[in-house]
Order: structure tokens, then sequence, then C-alpha cells
């Protein structure tokens, strides 16, 4: 189970923050796709880092207690897991590679019978 003051240390956050939405998220993650690639140690270790990019979009950076002022962390450019630098941990400790293809659509091309390469060659 993911260990939710773990995903608070990582993104930096007072114990009284609650990351218990960004956490149930990303172990819903694991338990639907990641369970027999890792070890529980490490797939925890994963979804920490996973919550942690769930939670991201929200991160406080700075708060100003006198005329209570906030601002949270801008997103980064990219796409899926590429968006915050947690994101990018997940994809750093997947060795497997998972991750990376989440939300990645496969393509499978094949070829029946001879094929004149002349007469079909595109570049793509």
């Amino acid at each position: 189970m993911i260990d939710t003051a773990q995903v608070r240390r990582i993104l930096r956050l007072a114990t009284t923050v609650d990351v218990s939405e960004a956490v149930v998220a990303a172990q819903s993650v694991l338990d639907d796709t990641a369970t027999a690639l890792y070890t529980d140690e490490k797939r925890d270790l994963i979804g920490a880092w996973l919550a942690a990019h769930f939670y991201a979009p929200d991160a406080v950076v700075r708060t100003k207690v006198g005329e209570a002022e906030t601002e949270y962390a801008p997103p980064l450019n990219g796409s899926g897991l590429n968006t915050s630098r947690y994101g990018r941990m997940v994809l750093t400790l997947d060795t497997s590679r998972y991750f990376a293809g989440l939300g990645k659509r496969r393509i499978v091309i094949e070829a029946i019978g001879p094929v004149d390469r002349d007469a079909s060659a595109t570049e793509v």
C-alpha cells in the first residue's frame, strides 16, 4: 500500500494536507496494472511518486499569511507522466517501461503475401 506520509514528503507538504484522493487513484492504477511487474516495495515506491504526480497540479509552492496569498506549481510541458517531475520519476523507476506506454495506442501493420517494395514504398 502507498504510504500517504511518503507522498507528503515527496511533495514537501505539511502533515495536515490531505493527499488521500491522489493515493487512492494511484493505488487503483497499481492494483489494475503493475501487480506482477515489481516487488511490493518497488511498486509502493512507484505508487508514491505516481500519487505525487496526480496531486502535483494542485501542489502549493508558496504561501503568504498576510493577505492570504497562495501560489501553485505551474504544469510542465509534455503530456502524461512527463508533465511533472514526479511523473518523470515514475518513468525513471519503471524499469519495465510499463508506465511509459500507458495512454499510447499501439499500431500493428501486417502484410499478406509478397510486397513490391518499389511500388509501395512511401516515406513516413
